[in-house]
């Protein structure tokens, strides 16, 4: 058999138009060396370990053979992968044959890796939308929902503090402000009023014992609670 030398020069992973055939769920792998002889392509599967190689190595290598169809000295050569280590290895001849340019199964892991990592960004980025949009929502519900106090009166201010003290907002109401007012009412004590966005929702009269007063700013609590809750209150302030 013919001696030649041949010197590795860099490895790499590439795609090449040079190559007919390519195993499934491979990329064309190759490592990549030059001769210093004009060498065929015969000579070279023998280099590699098996005569059986010389098809696959034509086929990497159809641009750069010459007219008499052997590898020019000093030109690089593309050797399929498992070619190119077929000899330093327990690897098959079979095997190499089949998967010249990959490990298929390592591939497949590579992919599924790449899979999950995808996946894992797509989630993280949905996660983080979701929870901007959340922040968002929480930032208009504390500069929305605001309760204003109007009253005059120290019944009137009683009222407002049992309202603001068992109030809480529905957990879908926004864009929304509640206003208690108070309207003096000579001979009959003070009436009270609360509005959502202008509707007027509750509107009553106080007597000065805080039993009464109490129990009337719960039931305002709760006519008010019911009206957001209903979504009847969706009109754009301005």
């Amino acid at each position: 058999m013919k001696t030649f030398a041949l010197i590795s020069i860099a490895i790499f992973i590439a795609s090449s138009s040079a190559v007919a055939q390519q195993s499934a769920g491979c990329e064309y792998n190759y490592e990549i060396f030059e001769s210093n002889q004009t060498v065929s392509v015969e000579d070279l599967a023998e280099f590699f370990g098996s005569l059986s190689f010389s098809e696959i190595i034509r086929e990497s290598n159809a641009e750069v053979l010459n007219e008499d169809g052997v590898i020019p000295a000093g030109v690089q050569i593309q050797v399929p992968m498992n070619i190119a280590r077929y000899n330093s290895g327990d690897m098959p001849l079979e095997y190499a044959l089949d998967n010249p340019y990959c490990d298929p199964d390592e591939d497949e892991d590579t992919m599924e890796a790449f899979r999950r990592a995808f996946e894992s960004l797509v989630n993280e980025e949905q996660g983080a939308a979701v929870q901007q949009q959340q922040q968002e929502r929480q930032l208009i519900m504390e500069v929305d929902g605001m309760i204003y106090d109007e009253t005059m009166s120290k019944i009137g201010r009683d009222f407002y503090d049992v309202f603001y003290t068992y109030w809480q907002s529905p957990p879908d109401a926004y864009n929304y402000s509640i206003v208690v007012s108070e309207q003096p009412a000579p001979g009959m004590g003070t009436i009270v009023s609360i509005r959502v966005n202008d509707h007027l929702m509750f509107n009553t009269r106080l007597q000065p014992r805080f039993d009464f007063i109490e129990e009337v700013g719960r039931q305002a609590v709760q006519v008010t609670y019911n009206f957001l809750q209903n979504g009847q209150y969706q009109q754009q302030i301005y």
